[in-house]
């Protein structure tokens, strides 16, 4: 359906928009509306600032947010070591959540002369102790003798960890390595002469709780370092170079005309220096094979140079010759074997423990 709408009426319409005239404002209504246009220009202006405003707060917001979840997880991480610390070092801890959290934290048990020793160390000696006690001699640890034997096994584990370390620290001090090569061949023939890997595996799971490369690095690796140390002893001067050294200190004053005698009761480590070093007279078998060599080509009040013997370094002067026999005299200078050595180092050593045993 289509709307017409009549010439005339659209005319009158027309005429009277023409004749209307615009309203004119007085001066007080223009003074308002600029003063409204001013203020909105200035409203304008804060909500632009309010919006930057709530930017900046808004990634401050979560900035906190992201510094309270660090904060969070920082005194987590303090509150978990803290109650750990204190299952280890107030009640001892040897369970395997100790041994687990130990492996990655490296708590220490004890000093050795500044070393530390560390708590994984420790409750893995322990463990395979306790696995071949319980496994092997089938040791119940909740018995009184049971619990008796363990705590001897802790006491054990430590002496054998300090003996580590000292032994670590003296071969480092006598520049002693083990290079992996050496190490892979003697491990391999350990297990070689234990029946093959597979063997020896199943024995090391079985009794001692551990596997092939733990054992290896944890406790085979120390046992070949004694070794090697060991050796140095037997060798030359070895580890008895301060002996040596001092021993040549006391020839130079023999050589130097200083009384044999009076030299002896100072320095000789022998039971005969309250003597003055007397040896009485004596024949061919009575001493040790270097000792007897080394006098029996003396004349009467010669000195010999230093003679190295088991017992340490000799410098000895023959004061008479009758026939085949000599006397003579000594001063003894001692050199330690490998044990001697290590039980005066232990004596020695400054050792703090940081739990109970």
């Amino acid at each position: 359906m289509k709307f017409t709408v009549h010439k005339k009426v659209l005319a009158k319409v027309k005429g009277k928009l023409k004749k209307t005239k615009p309203a004119t404002l007085s001066t007080e209504k223009q003074n308002h509306i600029a003063k409204t246009d001013t203020v909105s220009a200035k409203e304008l202006e804060v909500t632009e600032a309010t919006i930057e405003e709530r930017k900046l707060f808004g990634f401050l917001h979560i900035k906190r947010k992201k510094t309270l979840a660090v904060i969070g997880v920082i005194s987590a991480i303090f509150i978990f070591l803290g109650i750990t610390g204190i299952g280890l070092y107030g009640y001892r801890w040897e369970n395997n959540y100790a041994t687990s959290v130990t492996k990655y934290v490296p708590y220490p048990i004890a000093m050795v002369n500044g070393q530390f020793i560390s708590y994984y160390s420790y409750l893995e000696h322990l463990n395979m102790l306790k696995n071949y006690q319980t496994n092997f001699k089938k040791v119940d640890f909740k018995t009184k003798e049971g619990k008796k034997q363990l705590e001897t096994m802790r006491q054990e584990t430590m002496d054998t960890l300090v003996d580590n370390k000292i032994v670590s620290a003296e071969a480092k001090k006598q520049k002693v390595k083990i290079d992996q090569k050496e190490l892979d061949d003697s491990y391999a023939q350990l297990i070689k002469s234990n029946g093959g890997e597979k063997t020896f595996a199943e024995v090391l799971k079985k009794y001692y709780g551990v596997t092939v490369a733990e054992f290896k690095e944890d406790v085979y690796k120390d046992r070949l370092l004694r070794q090697k140390v060991m050796q140095n002893f037997s060798a030359a001067d070895g580890l008895n170079q301060e002996s040596r050294k001092k021993a040549e200190e006391v020839l130079a004053k023999v050589k130097a005309g200083e009384d044999f005698q009076a030299l002896a009761k100072k320095y000789s480590q022998d039971s005969t220096a309250a003597n003055g070093g007397d040896l009485g007279t004596f024949g061919k078998g009575k001493m040790v094979p270097e000792f007897e060599k080394a006098a029996f080509v003396l004349k009467a009040n010669e000195v010999s140079g230093l003679v190295k013997t088991v017992y340490g370094y000799h410098i000895i002067k023959v004061t008479e010759v009758k026939g085949d026999q000599i006397h003579a005299y000594h001063i003894l200078i001692k050199t330690k074997d490998f044990q001697t050595w290590l039980d005066d180092a232990i004596k020695k050593a400054k050792v703090r423990l940081f739990v109970k045993l």
